[in-house]
């Protein structure tokens, strides 16, 4: 009818990007704005087509910049609720960034090349100035209460594959509706901070202090560095509000972090003012963990730059392939005591974070895989021995053992005969410490496993008042 060109003309110009239902449909050119009837209509379609094509391609680019802007520059803002703020702050750290010692492989191949020693690839100590967000969640006092003081509550959240100040959501909103509602609310004020750890989230992309550049790879921190930035960001508070006491809440592993800030606190060594006067750690792993340093500092460093080579970018990957697959069965079978209490955005908000700057942030999850947070807490604990600070315990119901370690407790062979020892658990406990060392040792039980402030976000909450009050 119009000839083999302009037939093959008109089907080239068919396969445009659907948008809002202004699509074209395949075949014969023909578009839902547009009817090709005769050979007058020809030029008027043609126009139509190129319209539509240059609507699909400006919409594509915009659709482009808005998912860059939401990586990069939001920080997952569609994570986070608005009943609290979200606000920013800096922390410069001084770090060794390069490798004093080289390895033997490293000598032989620089003896074999006969190349000289780059001293700007050595230079140990660096500026590094890390950027981060933290939400911060105000809670007034009960009405007709009669005190006037202040709580400060700084909330750590674990080291893991994706893990941030996310992971205090639910506990968030948990408190933010007692306030709302007026049921058992605290008859004290409370300010509450949840940030991101240095290497989490959204800290995982410092630069250097003197020439502003990035870090392709961030350095081995360990419980000093973390300590150090929520010193900083307490004495911060205290400066723009009235703070009479803190209380440290941690979980799990990151339990040194906490009692290390209380320890500085006690020695009047820290950066901020006030007193820590309660410390709240739910999850805690056993005594030997809290006792005994079970890493050496040497050992540490190596399988930190083990993970951080080959072995580390093949687990981060297969970690966050299928937008997170991984995470989400880890986690189901080891994290909760109901699969259905992680919840609808567990695993996109693990792969999110994960993601964040190239997924900078599995450094953070390599060193505390490496074994840098097991450096024991006995000078912390002895520094808090008979002091003001009390220490107490959030535990679950749920007292299951992880299945890839449960075997390595309960069953010891002996090389010599080949029996099959049972290893009989310690009878004393974290909490037995904690009342011999004067310092309170109250346990409250809640429901869940081990991630208890995502999985009973209200027994966490009221626990948490009950502490504080």
């Amino acid at each position: 009818m119009y000839g083999s060109s302009g037939i093959l003309y008109i089907l080239s110009w068919s396969l445009c990007v659907a948008w809002r239902g202004k699509f074209l449909v395949s075949g014969f050119g023909l578009c839902k704005h547009c009817d090709i009837n005769n050979r007058k209509q020809f030029a008027s379609t043609m126009a139509a087509l190129n319209n539509c094509k240059r609507k699909t391609t400006r919409i594509s680019r915009l659709n482009t910049k808005i998912s860059l802007v939401s990586k990069n520059d939001d920080e997952q803002s569609s994570i986070y609720s608005e009943k609290w703020k979200s606000k920013q702050s800096t922390f410069i750290l001084s770090k060794d960034v390069g490798r004093s010692i080289l390895s033997r492989r490293t000598r032989f191949l620089r003896r074999l090349f006969r190349r000289k020693k780059n001293k700007d690839t050595f230079q140990k100590m660096r500026q590094l100035n890390f950027s981060y967000v933290f939400d911060e969640l105000t809670i007034e006092a009960q009405r007709g209460s009669n005190s006037n003081s202040t709580v400060g509550i700084v909330l750590i959240h674990p080291i893991g594959v994706g893990i941030g100040r996310w992971f205090y959501r639910r506990l968030l909103d948990a408190l933010s509706e007692r306030h709302r509602d007026g049921v058992n609310s605290s008859c004290r004020r409370l300010v509450i901070l949840s940030p991101d750890l240095l290497g989490s989230g959204s800290g995982c992309n410092p630069i250097t202090s003197d020439d502003g550049l990035e870090l392709k790879k961030l350095p081995l921190l360990n419980v000093s560095d973390w300590t150090g930035q929520l010193e900083n960001l307490m004495a911060k508070t205290e400066e723009s509000t009235d703070i009479d006491r803190w209380c440290i809440v941690t979980n799990g592993g990151c339990s040194p972090i906490a009692l290390q800030v209380a320890q500085r606190s006690v020695e009047a060594t820290a950066s901020f003012r006030k007193n820590v006067t309660n410390v709240i750690l739910s999850s805690v792993p056993r005594l030997p963990f809290f006792l005994t340093a079970s890493s050496d500092p040497k050992k540490v460093a190596k399988s930190y730059r083990t993970l951080c080579g080959l072995v580390g970018k093949i687990f981060w990957w297969y970690s966050c392939r299928n937008r997170g697959a991984f995470i989400q069965k880890f986690s189901e079978r080891n994290l909760v005591a109901d699969p259905k209490n992680l919840g609808d955005r567990w695993r996109p908000d693990c792969y999110e974070t994960a993601k964040l700057y190239g997924g900078k942030s599995k450094y953070t999850t390599f060193a505390f895989l490496a074994g840098t947070l097991q450096d024991g807490c006995a000078e912390s604990l002895h520094a808090l021995k008979d002091s003001n600070v009390r220490v107490d315990i959030i535990k679950g119901r749920d007292i299951r053992k992880n299945r890839a370690r449960s075997w390595f407790w309960q069953k010891k062979k002996s090389k010599k005969n080949n029996v099959v020892e049972e290893v009989v658990p310690p009878s004393k406990t974290f909490r037995d410490f904690l009342v011999e060392n004067g310092n309170g040792g109250r346990e409250t039980l809640i429901k869940g496993r081990i991630s208890l402030a995502h999985e009973d976000a209200q027994g966490y909450s009221n626990a948490l008042i009950k502490f504080i009050d």
